[in-house]
């Protein structure tokens, strides 16, 4: 039972870090209907960032957070300008393709400054443990959970309480009307990328505290955001948290349960076998929008 308990909770936490990378991909998509395919590797690059001057140029780790926060606003604005904006009217798929682009160009980038694995940042989390009813609970994943509820529900504040919010509410309905009630759409598409890539700057932050920081982490986008995506609903902010909850869950569950029946391997997997059963039987997601077209 105690395993049970500490795997739910592993799970849990995990799963949060999860829903938060997927969050920053709901915050483009319900604005402009755009998949950023790009996701992964803006997580892998923002924390090169962060590693690069907290442990290289000496940074404090707190002014090397901010810094690279900053920065990562700065790129997601960037690349709306530069390489999404010209393809306003032209077909989704085709800027979709652009994004999916953009992650080789990144990646060449990082490889031709860095050219390898970085380390670990410095400990900013707790990385003690509390014991509760005899199962160890990591500090550093309560941490992570608590970051991840609080920018979740920073962001349903922007979208509930603010003009901003509320403007890139009216988007994510229809772009014709929003603009024709003296809304600028490009104006909400411009600070919907920025909102994201400040999304995933806190993600980035994260996980560059829990593990090292490789190229590898770019699984953290297509691999871990995009089936908690689809499970939780595309345009769903309470969907992908809950979506990134069951994903970490049935992560830890499958690998402690699975693998030693299968071999190894359940927790790679485990997000895939999940997008595929949501495809098949939800297309929209557990809490996404189910669109009616009549004819």
């Amino acid at each position: 039972m105690e395993k049970l308990i500490s795997l739910l909770i592993l799970g849990i936490t995990l799963g949060s870090i999860y829903s938060l990378v997927a969050l920053g991909m709901v915050v483009i998509y319900k604005a402009s209907k755009i998949l950023n395919l790009a996701h992964g590797e803006a997580v892998v690059l923002l924390s090169f960032v962060v590693w690069t001057l907290s442990k290289s140029m000496g940074v404090p780790i707190w002014a090397s957070v901010a810094i690279m926060i900053l920065f990562g606003g700065i790129l997601g604005l960037t690349i709306q300008l530069v390489a999404i904006r010209p393809l306003i009217g032209q077909p989704i798929l085709a800027t979709m393709l652009m994004t999916f682009a953009l992650g080789f160009i990144i990646k060449g980038v990082m490889i031709f400054i860095w050219g390898g694995s970085m380390g670990t940042l410095p400990s900013v989390l707790p990385e003690s443990e509390w014991n509760l009813w005899g199962v160890p609970i990591s500090q550093q994943y309560v941490c992570a959970f608590i970051i991840s509820i609080l920018l979740f529900w920073l962001i349903t504040l922007l979208y509930r309480r603010t003009k901003i919010g509320l403007g890139m509410r009216g988007v994510a309905e229809s772009h014709i009307i929003t603009q024709s009630l003296g809304v600028n759409v490009r104006t909400v598409f411009s600070i919907s990328w920025v909102v994201s890539f400040v999304l995933v700057a806190a993600a980035a932050f994260i996980l560059s505290e829990m593990y090292d920081v490789t190229f590898e982490m770019d699984v953290f986008g297509l691999g871990k955001g995009l089936p908690v995506l689809l499970l939780g609903g595309l345009e769903s902010i309470p969907g992908v948290f809950i979506g990134g909850l069951i994903v970490g869950v049935a992560e830890m569950l499958g690998e402690a349960y699975l693998d030693p029946v299968v071999g190894g391997g359940v927790r790679e997997v485990v997000p895939f076998i999940l997008m595929l059963l949501i495809l098949l039987f939800k297309p929209y997601g557990l809490f996404g929008l189910k669109k009616i077209e009549r004819v």
